[in-house]
């Protein structure tokens, strides 16, 4: 048969060709599994900023429960809700199966606000801690004086290099650290040890120049005003040859030595809240202006003695008269008015109030002019309560309530010689203004202003309270929110004309009565131990 003949038609061919052709739909019925779909870049981001969210929730829960201030149930309920919010952020993540960009958008917003939250807390109380760490605890404070050097003006000594083979007058107890420290830089600069005459008190020192017992004295800036103030023509005959800047290192101590030596005369509560337990506080307030800090020395013209009882929610303001006549350090050969106390120290003020009403208090607080008024404004103003109508300088006051700015509050405390009542109604006054800042501070109106609060306290005050008490004082008021009641008296006695050791010379004093201390002693013990009499 021929080629021709066993041709198979073209039509045939397609035909036979077809059910190889059929069996590509047959492989289609059962596809292969699909590859799974690459992850977003939004889920990927999500995922990141949850795991940013978590860290920065965890660490700010871990940073406040070790510094212990915050109350266990606010940070249970911080922990509930930074929890509810990292749950929402996952569940936006793990629900959103159909891949909507929105969801995913959704959560990272969320977990970007929480963790900026988060990161901006801890930020905000370690500064916060840090800067109460530098007023409350326990360390080095660098203090910075200016002692000037005195001579006559007809003498011929210009400057320091012309102090050499001269005698220098010195006081023997006032300001002695300082007085070294210049007498060290007067021996670098002359080369010679300098010769000395020591007296006790500052007028003594002033007379020491114009008797010519001595041709040149030093005298720490902060008492230049006393001196004017009490020796008429000081400042004709006498001038600054040279000013030194003084800097010294000072340990705080949260218990002052002579703590052990001051015998008490109330029995302390036998079970004690170690966490808020009452304690004294002596308040000194410097008569200083013109200064950005508190000076190291000065007259202390603000002497409280300030009763805190936590449990009872009780604070009471013992106010005693600048001019009051006592043993400084409770010590009989020191016989001063209270005012002068300032130039020692706050220990020196709290060593003699310990000794004068029997108590044991260990903690102190020191301020100034700028105190009140920077805290104040801080506070963005407090309410003060007068019970009469009168003005100072360019501020006037109205019986009744009174709304005042930090400048105000400063002339409310000060005025005593255009009012009835001079230093006593000045004294009523100054409690006055503590009882304002501290509803002001106690009220939840703090928290908008606890920055600035804080930056105005820290700044303006200095203080040996430990920082354990304060921890449990801002934990124990942010668990209650509780409003405290602040009560407010003073102690009083009669005008005189006494020796004064810091002047050495006579001068006005207020001779206490004691009736009244004692009054003001048995006050003290009520409030600190009015909680042990109710368990009891």
């Amino acid at each position: 048969m021929s080629e021709e003949e066993v041709k198979v038609p073209e039509e045939a061919k397609t035909e036979t060709a077809a059910p190889e052709e059929t069996k590509a739909p047959a492989a289609e019925e059962t596809p292969p599994p699909e590859e799974k779909k690459p992850r977003s870049k939004l889920k990927t981001a999500a995922i990141i900023m949850l795991f940013i969210e978590a860290a920065s929730m965890i660490g700010l829960l871990a940073f406040v429960a070790g510094k212990g201030v915050l109350p266990a149930k606010y940070l249970a309920a911080a922990g509930v809700v930074f929890a509810a919010a990292a749950a929402v952020s996952l569940l936006l993540i793990v629900l959103n199966k159909n891949r909507k960009k929105g969801r995913y958008i959704l959560s990272i917003v969320l977990s970007a606000v929480f963790a900026a939250f988060c990161i901006f807390g801890i930020f905000f109380l370690k500064r916060t801690y840090d800067s109460l760490m530098r007023m409350f605890a326990e360390g080095s404070l660098t203090m910075t004086s200016e002692v000037n050097v005195y001579t006559l003006k007809s003498d011929e000594i210009e400057d320091t290099a012309g102090l050499a083979g001269k005698t220098i007058g010195v006081l023997e107890l006032l300001d002695r650290k300082n007085t070294e420290i210049a007498l060290e830089r007067i021996e670098e600069i002359t080369g010679e040890t300098p010769k000395t005459v020591e007296v006790g008190g500052i007028l003594t020192l002033a007379r020491l120049l114009s008797d010519g017992d001595a041709d040149a004295i030093l005298l720490n800036a902060g008492l230049d005003e006393v001196v004017k103030e009490n020796l008429f023509g000081f400042e004709y005959w006498a001038e600054v040859t040279d000013t030194m800047d003084v800097t010294r290192k000072t340990i705080t101590k949260r218990e002052p030595d002579y703590l052990a030596k001051i015998t008490v005369s109330y029995e302390k509560a036998e079970e004690e809240i170690p966490e808020v337990k009452p304690f004294l506080i002596y308040l000194s307030g410097l008569d200083t202006r013109g200064v950005t800090s508190v000076p190291d020395v000065g007259n202390s013209d603000v002497n409280m003695m300030i009763a805190v009882n936590p449990q009872t929610k009780k604070i009471l303001l013992v106010n005693i008269p600048r001019d009051y006549y006592y043993y400084l350090w409770g010590d009989q050969n020191y016989p001063d008015k209270l005012t002068h106390s300032g130039y020692y120290g706050p220990d020196c003020g709290l060593a003699t109030l310990n000794a004068m009403f029997g108590t044991d208090a260990k903690y102190y607080v020191k301020i100034c002019f700028s105190s009140v008024i920077n805290i104040v404004d801080a506070l963005v103003g407090i309410t003060v309560e007068s019970d009469m109508d009168f003005g100072i300088a360019d501020c006037t006051f109205h019986k009744g309530e009174n709304y005042l700015n930090g400048y105000e509050a400063l002339q409310f405390g000060r005025v005593r010689k255009t009012i009835p009542g001079g230093d006593r109604t000045r004294g009523m006054n100054q409690q006055r203004v503590i009882r304002g800042i501290v509803n002001k501070i106690t009220s939840p109106a703090i928290i908008r202003r606890f920055s600035d609060v804080l930056d105005a306290i820290t700044a303006n005050t200095r203080t040996n309270i430990p920082m354990e008490t304060i921890n449990a004082l801002v934990k124990m008021q942010l668990s209650d929110m509780a409003t405290w009641d602040v009560e407010a008296i003073q102690v009083d006695g009669a005008g005189s004309w006494q020796f004064c050791y810091s002047l050495g010379s006579a001068n006005d004093v207020m001779i206490p009565d004691w009736s009244t201390v004692d009054t003001a002693k048995e006050r003290i013990h009520d409030v600190l131990y009015e909680s042990q009499r109710k368990t009891n």
